[in-house]
């Protein structure tokens, strides 16, 4: 039952912004279940990710009010906002961008250039995520979520993208590097690389980062140890971003360029 408000979900928000010009990209569970599994309800969910262009963040989120969801109190993300209808089962995290300003080198306006439009998936026009993409985005996310053990259905996420979308690993360990996640690649991949031999190659074809790794190894090491409610695991979790620079900034607090930018935002 879920998977079928999911996807009439997407649907709905789908046909909404394309009436006002808006793009909307699926994310994770929504567009997982729609394109990796034989059947949409083996991929569970709690939410629906949708991802807009930059520019038209505020007015998606106005649009979304129109059907009757309204946004909670921004959190400390500024690239996302959580928005929830009273009495639906499902919340929409509407995105502006993928990850948190300057944590990553994964811009929306790219993401959309490198994606494909689609019609067919949802009913409605939406733009379907590059499969390189998506594997970054989960290898990202995984990383900045500093949660151990690996949940299940991210390693089946991963598995299946590479299975079913005939992904290189020579191509997808240059994208990663080049989308500055070569970090959160040896985390999160690193976690697999014993139970997945796609995983394990993506890792031995990235660039040499003998500090990388060793980064790497502590945030495994202290989110293992100490879980992802403590400070100590949160701090660990920048030590896989893009570069130790930015992870000393959000460590202290102090947002990037980026960052400000969207802070500074009405909200």
């Amino acid at each position: 039952m879920r998977d079928l408000l999911r996807l009439a979900l997407v649907r709905g928000v789908a046909g909404r912004f394309a009436s006002l010009g808006i793009p909307v990209m699926p994310l994770k569970g929504a567009l997982f279940a729609a394109t990796l599994y034989d059947d949409p309800s083996e991929r569970g969910g709690v939410d629906v990710d949708l991802l807009v262009p930059e520019a038209s963040f505020g007015q998606a989120i106005d649009a979304l009010g129109g059907l009757g969801f309204h946004p909670l109190p921004p959190e400390r993300n500024p690239s996302e906002r959580t928005v929830r209808a009273a009495g639906f089962p499902l919340d929409i995290d509407l995105h502006r961008a993928l990850f948190a300003p300057g944590r990553y080198r994964l811009s929306t306006a790219d993401v959309f250039a490198r994606g494909c439009p689609d019609r067919d998936l949802f009913g409605e026009p939406v733009v379907r995520q590059s499969a390189y993409d998506a594997y970054a985005h989960v290898v990202g996310h995984e990383a900045s979520a500093h949660q151990l053990p690996l949940d299940p259905k991210v390693a089946e996420d991963l598995r299946r993208l590479a299975t079913r979308c005939r992904l290189d690993a020579g191509r997808c360990a240059a994208h990663l590097a080049a989308a500055g996640l070569g970090r959160a690649a040896r985390y999160t991949l690193g976690l697999l690389r014993h139970a997945d031999p796609f995983a394990s190659e993506v890792l031995n074809r990235l660039p040499l980062d003998p500090v990388g790794q060793v980064l790497a190894a502590i945030a495994t090491m202290v989110t293992g140890r100490f879980g992802p409610p403590r400070l100590v695991s949160r701090v660990a979790a920048h030590l896989t971003d893009r570069s130790l620079s930015h992870a000393a900034l959000a460590v202290l607090g102090v947002p990037n360029r980026a960052g400000r930018a969207a802070l500074s935002e009405p909200r």
